[in-house]
């Protein structure tokens, strides 16, 4: 049975260059946030991360350039592998800003949890979440990602990129590696 997870893997230098670009903005980053009663919070219980926003001006820098372009290959796969995902043609796309996240020894996103929810009203627009790993754990050592309904584990594998509809189908929470950190590049696929 097909469970709609695609996996594509990017070249090891846009990884290098996606981790320089992370230590770069490190000092400007924030502790990872959860939405909770329509408010955003830190609770590291949930969500220990360090987060930079990647913003649209930040296209220009070639590092994230290269990832876009490696990014758009993963979305057409995408779509020729399931070509009913995009049946609107055009009408969505990589809207929101797009984050990169540096889980520490003992941090992740703990709880289940699925990227389209009615917390707020970019939220309802989601329509495909990706996510790029930028260092590899073993999978003994935890790091990956675990989706509840699908009954699978993705391991943490710097380069490969996974594309997932951004449904209660693909609810899914961080494997939590005591000993590594694990820094990853995440984000949505909206509607405009």
């Amino acid at each position: 049975m097909n469970n709609f997870i695609l996996s594509h893997r990017i070249d090891e230098g846009i990884v290098r260059g996606l981790l320089n670009f992370f230590e770069e903005r490190r000092p400007s980053g924030f502790h990872g946030i959860i939405i909770q009663e329509g408010e955003m919070v830190v609770q590291k219980h949930i969500k220990d991360s360090w987060d930079i926003g990647v913003r649209w001006s930040d296209a220009s820098d070639p590092r994230i350039e290269t990832y876009l372009i490696a990014l758009k290959e993963a979305i057409d796969l995408y779509k020729a592998t399931y070509k009913f995902c995009d049946l609107d043609q055009a009408a969505w796309g990589l809207v929101e800003q797009f984050n990169i996240q540096n889980y520490p020894p003992g941090g992740g996103f703990k709880i289940f949890h699925y990227e389209k929810s009615a917390k707020s009203a970019m939220d309802l627009r989601r329509h495909l979440v990706f996510m790029t790993f930028l260092n590899t754990i073993d999978p003994a050592e935890g790091g990956g990602t675990e989706f509840l309904y699908q009954e699978c584990t993705i391991p943490a594998e710097a380069g490969m990129t996974y594309i997932w509809p951004a449904e209660w189908t693909h609810t899914h929470r961080g494997q939590v590696s005591e000993t590594r950190e694990k820094t990853i590049v995440t984000g949505w696929l909206s509607y405009n």
